[in-house]
């Protein structure tokens, strides 16, 4: 540029010439920044699908592609005009010794460590937030729902109030639906509950107190309630760990309230008793405590499950919710359980119909999603550091063409060159993860509460992390410093 102005060429001449490059660059990026968001959307339509609203798939859309295209071609114009103005007010006697002496000003220097150090930085805090969403999601996965989601189809079913007003004819229908279902070829077992787990109706909570002790006003023990019929423990795969579950006999309007009870109300109204066989006032009836069973995480995979009881339909009525093991893979079943359900009442109405393994999955799906975003958000990051670092690098490097000739004349070994790079090249690339670091401690306050079981300051992710950078850092200077080390110094002095 500086015999460019030397020879006459104007400033504008100059601006012109530099913002045409850079604007073909960031086109050209723009391009292929397209196909990889057309590529990332359909891997991100594919993780999502069936869990969002179709408003809510992600798509192409036109306003967000108009103001990406302007930010990448704002960007292309402002790095373009900046350097630009730079070598067109420059002093053209210093830039042409410059050039003689092969060396770069200790300015450029000072820009291109600033480069390496902010990619750098940036990328660390991506990847660590990237390696917490993994390792909450990785614990989720492993996180037991205190039932077996396989092999089980599930609906709801409504009960018009019309045509069933009484909840002695709401219970005969739910028995002879459950009686029906097990009879079909294939199914091993069939349960009714008022709320599935995982699904979309409500949790309604009542208090549970101890007959003998009674709790003072305001400091009732509050449970999440459910109504039973069938065989629903068994066809659920809760597991059963003192007495016994409800049996069709209970589900008797003459027979007497029993209450199956979780280990979390086990341990909160009982400790160190056996709750078997106590009686405790619940909804203004004396219910005998017949059963313990392992927790289960009603509302979401994520959140603590509440403490639970379970009750015979019969006693506490409720719309049900129906659930089917099977041998068979449950979907083979919706149409032939859709055509008992017409044949047992022409006019009930059947929702939400899916297999509990579905209900399992859309329950991860927000953090599945994010998982994603940010993984993609990490790669594309990862890729942008290598990219910039080699090119930094490359760059610098051949600014010292020169110099690394003298020194490899005057008898500086190949493995001499390549260590004298890396150890210039890995000074910005330390600082930049310093940086990072501590940037990515703040930013896991904020991931805290986002997280599953999982530190925010997890060692295991901050180290990986680290390592995976210093590795693409020190490989990304590591080829510009060979490709150094191998130039023929007389043929480089001629050059110069």
């Amino acid at each position: 540029m500086a015999v460019r102005i030397a020879l006459g060429a104007h400033s504008w001449r100059i601006v012109r010439q530099m913002l045409t490059e850079s604007l073909l660059l960031a086109l050209s990026g723009c391009a292929l920044g397209l196909l990889f968001a057309t590529v990332s959307m359909r891997l991100l339509a594919r993780t999502v699908a069936g869990q969002l609203p179709q408003m809510l798939h992600p798509r192409l859309d036109t306003q967000v592609l108009l103001f990406s295209i302007l930010v990448a071609g704002g960007c292309g114009v402002l790095f373009g005009i900046l350097p630009a103005w730079r070598a067109a007010r420059a002093d053209v006697n210093h830039a042409l010794k410059e050039t003689e002496r092969g060396s770069a000003s200790r300015s450029k220097r000072r820009a291109q460590s600033l480069l390496v150090v902010s990619e750098f930085a940036f990328t660390l805090v991506l990847l660590i937030g990237a390696g917490l969403f993994l390792r909450s999601f990785t614990r989720l996965l492993e996180v037991d729902p205190g039932f077996n989601p396989r092999h089980t189809l599930a609906f709801d079913l409504s009960f018009p109030r019309a045509k069933y007003p009484r909840n002695e004819d709401r219970l005969r229908f739910t028995k002879d639906l459950v009686g029906r279902l097990r009879a079909l070829p294939g199914v091993e077992s069939v349960g009714a509950i008022s709320s599935l787990p995982l699904g979309d109706r409500g949790d309604r909570g009542e208090f549970v107190d101890r007959t003998d002790r009674p709790r003072p006003p305001g400091q009732q023990y509050s449970v999440g309630v459910s109504s039973v019929n069938g065989d629903y423990f068994s066809t659920m795969g809760i597991t059963l760990l003192r007495g016994r579950v409800i049996t069709e006999a209970d589900n008797s309007p003459t027979a007497p309230p029993v209450l199956v009870i979780d280990t979390r109300v086990a341990r909160d109204l009982y400790p160190n008793e056996n709750p078997i066989g106590q009686q405790v006032n619940f909804l203004g009836k004396t219910c005998e405590i017949v059963g313990i069973v392992a927790p289960v995480r009603q509302r979401d995979i994520e959140y603590d499950p509440r403490p639970r009881v379970y009750g015979p339909q019969a006693h506490f009525p409720n719309d049900p919710g129906i659930v089917v093991r099977s041998a068979l893979p449950p979907l083979t079943l919706v149409a032939t359980v859709r055509k008992t359900i017409l044949e047992a009442d022409p006019d009930q109405p059947i929702a939400n119909v899916r297999t509990l393994e579905q209900a399992v999955h859309r329950s991860l799906a927000p953090r599945r999603t994010a998982l994603v975003l940010l993984g993609l958000f990490a790669m594309v990051a990862i890729s942008l550091a290598c990219i910039g670092i080699y090119g930094v690098m490359s760059y610098a490097i051949g600014q010292r063409t020169r110099e690394l000739s003298i020194r490899s004349a005057l008898g500086a070994q190949r493995r001499d060159i390549i260590r004298l790079v890396l150890i210039g090249g890995m000074k910005p690339t330390i600082i930049g993860i310093v940086i990072g670091l501590a940037a990515a401690f703040g930013l896991a306050r904020l991931l805290a509460n986002q997280l599953f079981q999982v530190s925010a300051h997890d060692p295991l992710v901050f180290i990986a992390s680290v390592g995976l950078l210093g590795i693409v850092a020190a490989l990304s200077v590591y080829f510009p410093a060979r490709r150094a080390a191998k130039v023929d110094p007389i043929v480089a002095l001629r050059a110069e």
